[in-house]
């Protein structure tokens, strides 16, 4: 079986059984193994296609999702421009991001490779992002929310318009937000606008249009 593609993202390996062995299932079968490398902890697995559901752990280690992976991928790619393993980061405490509500498995080693602080609705650090407290404008050079922004009691126009205020000029915005017959992946920054509807492939991961331009924060 060849190694995973060094971007992390999954191949499937090939189906050449000896003679006597009991044949592979085919490529489009929900019991084709898949074969990645989960992009938030490093870990190779190799599990059937059935298990790479949006919401199903697929990764033996970290316990990760499709949804989960794709918000590392969509903000790696729209920071540096390219889809990074976030255990393969560079330590850039300088690019300073904020999470709301963000789930342990990318949330820890954001935490650890750049200037990232979680924030949650209920209980400290709190972030209300549909009442903002003033004083923290143009902070932050990115920001994750999945699945938040569909619970913001209407006018829901105040939590986009919070989002935008607290990021720097060129900052980057990395949402999903599920409406009523699909989920969604976006990023948003001042000079573009990447926005997909999410789908699983055979590679294991949620995609989305890629970015027509990447922000790149520079050191400082």
């Amino acid at each position: 079986m060849p190694p995973p593609e060094p971007n992390g993202l999954p191949t499937a390996p090939p189906s050449n059984p000896r003679q006597g062995d009991t044949a592979a299932p085919p490529a489009g079968s929900p019991d084709a193994p898949v074969a990645f490398r989960c992009n938030l902890c490093g870990t190779h697995n190799v599990v059937p296609r059935s298990r790479l559901g949006r919401e199903t752990p697929s990764c033996s280690r970290c316990g990760s999702t499709v949804r989960f992976r794709a918000m590392a991928h969509l903000l790696t790619a729209a920071l540096f421009g390219e889809g990074i393993a976030l255990v393969d980061l560079p330590a850039r405490k300088d690019i300073v991001g904020i999470g709301l509500s963000d789930a342990h498995a990318y949330a820890a080693p954001l935490a650890k490779k750049l200037g990232y602080t979680n924030t949650w609705f209920h209980t400290e650090p709190r972030l209300d992002i549909a009442n903002v407290p003033p004083g923290i404008g143009a902070r932050y050079d990115f920001l994750i929310a999945s699945d938040v922004f569909e619970h913001v009691a209407p006018p829901v126009s105040r939590a986009f318009t919070n989002a935008r205020r607290i990021l720097k000029p060129g900052g980057v915005s990395c949402s999903r937000c599920l409406s009523r017959s699909r989920a969604t992946l976006s990023s948003t920054s001042r000079d573009c606008t990447i926005s997909g509807s999410s789908r699983r492939t055979a590679a294991g991961r949620s995609t989305t249009a890629p970015p027509t331009a990447a922000t790149k924060p520079s050191p400082t």
